[in-house]
């Protein structure tokens, strides 16, 4: 212990600094469309086909690949604990979510045990969750944009406490609340997304023998956990 070190140079401490390769992954994601397709859009509606095309393309892509770190990321828990509401003692609605709240915040405590840093930094919700975490009687969840979802913008729902970001999970099939602590620097954390190519176009592309036309995206990235 450094308290019994007074005067001398104290025990060492060695730094070890690892080097570990990963293989980037690819996801493609392509559309064909006919020249008289093109024209009809444009004609009827105003709107330019391939903009549209990489609109949705790109969407879909970074939905797919939302879905793949989430499930990454709920692997990787370390502590799993269900709450059934229905076993909870209140008087009503509002007193049996606050005590889900207050499973949240022994939740983060055991995080902030296990880092010796802080508490959950981020919180994943599903929608229904998002309504919990809104409706729970002295709940210290603070919600952004008038508390209505606008997923189309934006997942960030809100902040538990003032300092943990909570975003929705639009897609979520199951009622759940995913936790994690990530740090101010790059290293401080226990899973890294680390893209190659975020998301690139390969162009419109035209085939020769049937005269439609093609448009592919991709993104190529890597993921390694600590």
């Amino acid at each position: 212990q450094t308290v019994y070190m007074e005067g001398n140079r104290g025990k060492p401490m060695d730094l070890e600094v690892v080097t570990q390769s990963v293989e980037p992954k690819s996801r493609k994601l392509s559309a064909a469309y006919s020249l008289e397709a093109a024209d009809d859009l444009a004609a009827l509606d105003g709107l330019d086909i391939e903009s549209e095309l990489s609109q949705s393309l790109g969407d879909e892509i970074m939905r797919e690949l939302d879905r793949e770190l989430l499930g990454e990321l709920v692997a990787l828990a370390g502590t799993v604990e269900n709450f059934d509401f229905s076993q909870i003692d209140g008087r009503y609605a509002g007193e049996k979510l606050a005590a889900m709240t207050i499973a949240i915040d022994n939740l983060s405590a055991q995080i902030a045990m296990k880092t010796r840093k802080s508490g959950a930094t981020w919180v994943v919700v599903s929608q229904q969750m998002f309504t919990a975490l809104k409706n729970a009687a002295n709940s210290t969840f603070i919600p952004a944009n008038g508390g209505n979802l606008q997923i189309s913008s934006s997942l960030f729902v809100g902040t538990l406490g003032g300092m943990t970001k909570v975003y929705v999970d639009p897609y979520a099939e199951s009622n759940y609340v995913l936790m994690g602590y990530k740090g101010s620097s790059e290293l401080d954390t226990g899973f890294v997304y680390a893209p190659y190519i975020p998301l690139q176009s390969s162009g419109v592309v035209r085939n020769p023998e049937t005269g439609d036309f093609r448009l592919m995206l991709r993104t190529r990235y890597a993921t390694h956990s600590f």
